[in-house]
């Protein structure tokens, strides 16, 4: 048995010897030597894109954005985390960025809660507590891009990736 596995690995070796390239010693003289261009050009290929890899791409733009405004934000309670879950009923798993107040909820607004809709009958609980601070949340984000162009640029790169993953979902949809 060990003469069949050591028979095995030298076919496997005699295989990839094979597929190597070979090497010449040979010197080409000076005045056969390949010209080598003094300027090298540039090729631009453009190719279907992979939907996992512009997806990736999203994640990690509105996880760098979310880290600068996580530094700049006035309070702790703002601070937003992005992770992966499963959904109820679905093995894949979701890219999902939420802000801390929003994952530690508070003993008291465990009864004050009210439904609302949000125009496509489907009904949603909100806290009265979480509904403000979401609100104050998007005031802070919105005066905080306005005023440090950092995270503005961060902003426009988070809206370019989704706008490139989003085409390519709904390219990929239609055919």
């Amino acid at each position: 048995m060990r003469s069949w596995k050591l028979r095995a690995a030298g076919a496997v070796a005699l295989l990839f010897a094979h597929m190597l390239p070979a090497t010449s010693q040979e010197q080409f003289p000076e005045s056969a030597q390949p010209e080598v261009p003094e300027e090298i050009e540039e090729i631009t290929v453009y190719g279907e894109s992979n939907i996992n890899i512009l997806r990736r791409q999203f994640n990690l733009a509105q996880e760098r954005m979310f880290e600068l405004f996580n530094t700049l934000n006035s309070t702790d309670e703002f601070d937003i985390k992005c992770d992966y879950e499963q959904r109820l009923g679905s093995r894949r798993w979701h890219h999902v960025c939420t802000p801390k107040f929003n994952t530690r909820p508070q003993a008291h607004d465990g009864g004050q809660y009210f439904v609302t809709y949000d125009g496509e009958d489907k009904p949603s609980i909100q806290l009265p507590r979480v509904r403000r601070l979401n609100k104050e949340l998007w005031e802070e984000m919105a005066r905080l891009v306005n005023e440090n162009p950092q995270l503005r640029q961060s902003f426009i790169d988070v809206a370019e990736k989704k706008t490139a993953y989003e085409a390519e979902r709904e390219r990929r949809r239609n055919d």
